[in-house]
């Protein structure tokens, strides 16, 4: 299933000044906003297409003292619903056009154990327990990056919002 829907909404960037809460080392930059999971914490897309949690939470891999929001171009969402069954993780990325970007929210039961990690200052938007996948705003690019398009999944479920420039 798939729906358009019809507001008009800008990407959001953030300047912003801090450290890493992982190592300690000054970081600054201006990335995309892809999501506010608390009223005070929000994900952000570095350049090399890493999720980072930007907030005061401990969980949080940034910790900030100086941020900014900019509203960036015009773009549209669409919101897919895939259920998966028997099929690999890669069945997700079918139908995504050049030049728009897809973050996944949902779970997946794996047929065989797989070994999943992330590096020290990002922020991890796909846990693994056992042999389930549960995916958090995830940059689609992950599946590629992990190298999970070839994993076979026993059962799933996920929602993917797609964003296109207008």
């Amino acid at each position: 299933m798939s729906e358009l829907l019809p507001s008009v909404h800008h990407r959001v960037w953030v300047e912003f000044e801090g450290f890493s809460t992982r190592s300690q080392r000054p970081v600054a930059g201006k990335w995309e906003a892809i999501h506010a999971p608390t009223a005070n914490t929000l994900l952000l897309l570095d350049p090399d297409g890493r999720v980072h949690r930007l907030g005061n939470h401990p969980t949080d891999t940034i910790r900030p003292s100086r941020v900014r929001a900019l509203r960036g171009e015009p773009v549209e969402f669409e919101i897919r619903e895939i259920p998966l069954k028997h099929q690999p993780l890669g069945g997700l990325l079918k139908g995504l056009t050049e030049g728009s970007q897809a973050f996944l929210t949902g779970w997946a039961i794996l047929e065989e154990p797989i070994a999943l990690q992330y590096g020290q200052e990002e922020f991890p938007t796909i846990t693994l327990t056992d042999r389930r996948l549960e995916f958090n705003h995830t940059p689609a690019s992950e599946l590629l990056r992990h190298h999970l398009s070839a994993v076979p999944v026993l059962r799933g479920y996920f929602l993917i919002r797609i964003v296109r420039s207008k």
